[in-house]
């Protein structure tokens, strides 16, 4: 039982054996072997693009595979060549060594030491747990940006073969693909005419065979011209593909061996191959040192788009049948097979995105019939498919009059296709969003003319601008009550100003980013506002609705408290913030945003709360100011205020906290003072316009002790409210008004 356990846990494989069904084994046999068929052929023309012999295509198609079957969680995702890495892996084979056609076993040795050393990479990413924030800021675009750029370089790098002509030596680093384009348009005269129609017709025969597959060409007698072209929306694709690829190598096998297109004509044809298995054999160690010291960062950028490739690729197929996938897992099952694959003759390995289509497309059709959400389709597939590749292994050195012209057309197709999807991608990024657009097209552009490696680290450096400033340059937004309800919305979209009231909405984090930006915003809104009405502002609140605020760091705190002290100092107004996050509030919390001279709340977690607290308060007094008058000037101030306009002459009325007032303070007051019958002690200072009868002003804490005293204003439509605290004395009255 513990060993049973432990073996589930260490393969998910295990787990899918022992629930293996009938209908697992028909979607399993049926995509293993159309995935097989299709692989012998790719993974031999990625070979030739990774510099490698053909050979070396299929026995990474094998090792790897099976082990990903064994370790990886994904039901989907087929282990094996890619182009993208392929290419890579050609670019430092072509640093390294000079004239890599002529030195095929310092380029095998080469491949197979990347393969192992980004084993080690994508190991120690695994161990670290570092591949899900590795992800994270491979955005969409960028990878797309990217993707399309190394179209470009696997399209150039099949040129060569295509057009019949000598490879370019010495055209390498930055700014080669330029360089490489001027070099093959100087070499046009010197085209090959038999290569070039061998690569042209294989790249039509098949397309002709891709369209039938995908039913947008259909033949049939009820059509004008015996066939029917129908859009992509109206296809209705073959439930089993057409293995064009196939079809292509075995057709040009025959004619070039009849015509003798080699010795005839000059057309390059693959050679002898090898045919059977390599022995298990030690990587040649002596290039791990110069392999690290000059190409590491090509190493960790094969790293960086196997991962992202791989986890992509799981996640979207995961997600399609409802099922979860460990981004550690696939991780640690993406090193294994790196790491031991090449002592088998593997080079780098990653998810076959057409590979897992076709499959995935097979287990639709199994869906359909059976009624199984989840699918029927599991790893036992690419079992399958890669004991089909074993199968072919032994008969390969037959093919030995292949044009090379017909694996660089099978390349060139399979761009056809990601072309289109990424093209798709850049029309969205510019209809949705015009930054993740301006991501897509630089990542290409430098990729294109700078070189790979440019293009994805300037892809990544624009990434994180771009989502740096959209933290930093957020919208602001003002903000109104919805009729008589407790929401609030836009202005222009129905929201209507409360009384007295400003409410700003804040939609981004508040970080060392963001907080001038802020603070400046809400300086020129105060400040136009204030313009408006003869430098004072007709509100006595500002609600900063931070309900959208997800992030709050130290200088976001100060730089509000900041912005506190600037409204009551210059404009009489008050600060309250309106967040619901329990994060944010525990930082402002502790950010003494509520421990200053006034004693009034600021916190609150709806805006409605918010607004009403400020409504209820009315007329903000700031504390203290360096500018001292007396108290009568204090009464005459606040009846020369617009917004509050006395029905009666005003009185000032003692309280209980107002506890004692000198002889030169009582004068000035003159016989508007009313002291309490209760008490000998003066209590509280109100001033009351029209109305008497407004109720006492809210007490302050008892542990204020500071000797200043500290004024608050409450409003109601017939009442305003001064209220006093601490010892009223003729040379501590003080007021900003």
């Amino acid at each position: 039982m513990g060993f049973a356990k432990y073996a589930r846990k260490a393969s998910p494989l295990v787990a899918v054996v022992e629930g293996y069904s009938k209908n697992n084994f028909k979607v399993d046999v049926l995509a293993g072997l159309t995935v097989g068929v299709l692989l012998l052929p790719q993974a031999m023309a990625y070979a030739q693009l990774a510099l490698v012999p053909p050979i070396f295509g299929l026995y990474t198609s094998v090792v790897p595979t099976i082990l990903y079957a064994i370790f990886g969680q994904s039901h989907t995702m087929n282990l094996g060549t890619i182009a993208l890495c392929g290419l890579l892996t050609a670019d430092i084979i072509e640093d390294e060594i000079e004239n890599p056609a002529e030195d095929v076993e310092g380029s095998i040795a080469i491949a197979l030491m990347v393969a192992f050393l980004t084993g080690v990479v994508l190991f120690v990413v695994g161990v670290v747990r570092f591949g899900m924030a590795i992800q994270s800021y491979l955005s969409p675009a960028l990878v797309s940006g990217y993707h399309t750029g190394a179209a470009f370089h696997i399209m150039m790098s099949q040129v060569k073969y295509i057009l019949g002509v000598d490879r370019p030596v010495g055209i390498a680093g930055v700014f080669h693909l330029p360089r490489k384009l001027y070099y093959f348009a100087q070499q046009i005269p010197s085209t090959n005419g038999y290569t070039l129609m061998v690569g042209l017709s294989s790249m039509a025969i098949i397309f002709f065979f891709k369209k039938i597959s995908s039913g947008q060409l259909a033949f049939s007698r009820r059509y004008r011209f015996g066939f029917r072209l129908f859009p992509a929306s109206e296809a209705s694709p073959l439930p089993i593909p057409i293995p064009a690829e196939l079809i292509v190598v075995v057709i040009f096998e025959i004619v070039s061996s009849a015509a003798q297109l080699a010795e005839s004509h000059g057309v390059s044809v693959i050679g002898n191959n090898e045919g059977g298995f390599i022995p298990v054999n030690n990587l040649d160690w002596s290039l791990t040192g110069p392999l690290i010291r000059n190409q590491y960062f090509e190493i960790i950028t094969i790293a960086v788009i196997t991962l992202s490739l791989t986890l992509s690729d799981s996640k979207t197929y995961a997600e399609e049948t409802d099922r979860t996938i460990s981004p550690d897992r696939e991780i640690t099952s993406l090193a294994i097979a790196n790491l031991v694959s090449p002592f088998f003759g593997s080079y780098v390995a990653g998810a076959g995105i057409s590979r897992s289509a076709i499959a995935m497309e097979v287990d639709r059709v199994s869906q359909r019939s059976t009624g199984n959400i989840s699918g029927n389709l599991t790893q036992v597939y690419s079992i399958v498919a890669a004991i089909i590749v074993v199968c072919a292994i032994p008969v390969v050195g037959v093919i030995s009059e292949l044009p090379q012209a017909v694996l660089g057309a099978i390349v060139l197709m399979a761009l056809h296709g990601m072309l289109t999807k990424q093209l798709k991608k850049c029309q969205q990024f510019w209809r949705l969003a015009k930054s993740d657009f301006i991501v897509w097209l630089v990542t290409l552009l430098v990729t294109v003319v700078v070189d790979l490696d440019w293009g994805l680290l300037v892809g990544l450096v624009v990434t994180v601008h771009t989502v740096f400033q959209r933290l930093s340059y957020s919208k602001f937004s003002v903000l109104g009550r919805v009729g008589k309800t407790t929401h609030y919305d836009y202005i222009d979209k129905g929201g209507q100003e409360y009384p007295g009231v400003k409410i700003i909405r804040l939609e981004s984090p508040l970080f060392f980013g963001s907080k001038d930006r802020f603070y400046e915003h809400v300086c020129r809104e105060v400040a136009a506002d204030a313009a408006a009405k003869k430098n004072s502002v007709d509100y006595h609140t500002l609600v900063v609705d931070a309900s959208s605020m997800n992030f709050l760091d130290v200088a976001g705190a100060h730089k509000l408290v900041t912005l506190k002290r600037f409204l009551e100092r210059n404009y009489k107004a008050r600060l309250l913030v309106a967040c619901g996050n329990e994060v944010v509030n525990d930082v402002l919390d502790k950010s003494d945003i509520e421990t200053t001279d006034v004693e009034e709340r600021v916190l609150f977690d709806t805006v409605n709360a918010a607004v009403l607290y400020g409504a209820d308060r009315g007329i903000f007094i700031p504390p203290t100011s360096h500018l001292r008058v007396p108290a009568m000037a204090l009464l005459d101030r606040y009846r020369s205020l617009p917004s509050i306009q006395p029905r009666t002459h005003p009185t000032v009325r003692t309280g209980s906290i107002v506890h004692d007032v000198d002889a030169s303070t009582a004068p000035l007051l003159g016989t508007e003072m009313k002291h309490d019958d209760t008490s000998d002690l003066v209590d509280d200072l109100v001033l009351s316009y029209g109305s008497n009868t407004a109720g006492s002003p809210s007490r302050a804490r008892d542990d204020v002790n500071v000797r200043t005293p500290v004024v608050r204003v409450e409003e109601s439509p017939a009442t305003s409210v001064a209220s006093v605290t601490n010892p009223l004395y003729s040379g501590d009255l003080r007021t900003d008004l």
